[in-house]
């Protein structure tokens, strides 16, 4: 028995757990949704780009990713490990130029829409319709575009003001006029290289853009399409495989400086026009130089391009 005096035992303190209203949980619950439904969202985005590219190859084109000219990248180096674990390696690899096969249609340029960041696109000889060229003025980052022998035009072309980090421009054989020209001058400030060969700007048009910023004129290149159908012609044979350039030929009738263009035509081994696109090369008789390169033509094909004129001082026939 206890003596009298003694204090009785206190009671052991009973363990409270952390409570917390409902609201607060559905605060958190909301805050931890935010950064997973963002990992969700990039997952998805790659996986519709890796499908992109997927396709893109099996076209026949090719695609590159950043750093590949200098060998694969390694996230390691740059990004912390916990986030490459949570959206992988690939999130940080970026596709940086893009080469679709001539003749592309409307489908193979539409994949361009899944892509992310393109910085050197090259479309030249696409067969795609003018309004399929969309998903190109949504790469901002551009720096390096070639749209020659497509169906671009002023109406399209007007697209390209949005792409104010472009360096390198191709529209040779395009319908493009002044209307375009206006545009290079006042919305691509960056822009050191162009070819306009071939396409309807005027020679004075021209002029203004070799002397506009002190552009030298080793980056800047233009011709005149001797017609529409001649253009509309050299955009089909190089759709077909063919290189086409309009030669910048100087004249002086009564003294007054003009240009003309005149068509050199180099054939190789992607070549695939036969002989319904020789009969479509003779139109733009007479040429001013024709090349073989290993194009697959037969004794019949060869006879019938040995028929063909050349202009007056040219490098000749084959």
């Amino acid at each position: 028995m206890p003596p009298p005096d003694s204090a009785p035992p206190r009671p052991k303190r009973k363990r409270r757990w952390l409570q917390f209203s409902v609201r607060t949980l559905l605060v958190l619950m909301l805050l931890a949704c935010i950064p997973l439904g963002w990992v969700r969202i990039e997952l998805n985005r790659i996986a519709r780009e890796d499908e992109a590219v997927a396709a893109i190859l099996e076209l026949g084109g090719s695609v590159s990713f950043e750093g590949d000219r200098f060998g694969p990248p390694n996230p390691a180096k740059a990004k912390p490990a916990w986030l490459r674990r949570l959206v992988g390696d690939r999130y940080f690899r970026r596709v940086e130029s893009v080469h679709l096969p001539r003749g592309s249609d409307d489908m193979a340029v539409g994949h361009l829409a899944g892509l992310r960041t393109v910085k050197l696109l090259t479309l030249r000889g696409a067969r795609a319709s003018g309004p399929a060229f969309g998903p190109i003025w949504r790469h901002r980052e551009l720096t390096s575009l070639d749209l020659s022998s497509t169906a671009i035009g002023d109406e399209e072309a007007a697209g390209l003001a949005g792409l104010a980090q472009l360096k390198d421009l191709e529209l040779a054989n395009t319908a493009v006029t002044d209307r375009t020209a206006k545009v290079l001058l006042e919305s691509l400030p960056q822009l050191s290289r162009l070819d306009l060969r071939g396409t309807h700007v005027s020679m004075a048009a021209a002029e203004r853009i070799e002397s506009a910023r002190g552009r030298p004129s080793s980056g800047f290149t233009w011709s005149p399409a001797p017609s529409e159908a001649q253009r509309r012609i050299a955009a089909s044979l190089e759709q077909s495989g063919a290189s086409v350039v309009a030669e910048p030929v100087e004249e002086n009738p009564a003294g007054r400086r003009s240009v003309t263009g005149i068509y050199s035509v180099t054939l190789s081994g992607r070549w695939k026009g036969g002989m319904t696109g020789l009969k479509e090369l003779a139109q733009l008789s007479p040429l001013y130089s024709l090349i073989l390169m290993g194009a697959p033509l037969s004794d019949e094909e060869r006879a019938y391009l040995a028929g063909l004129r050349f202009a007056r001082g040219s490098s000749g026939k084959p």
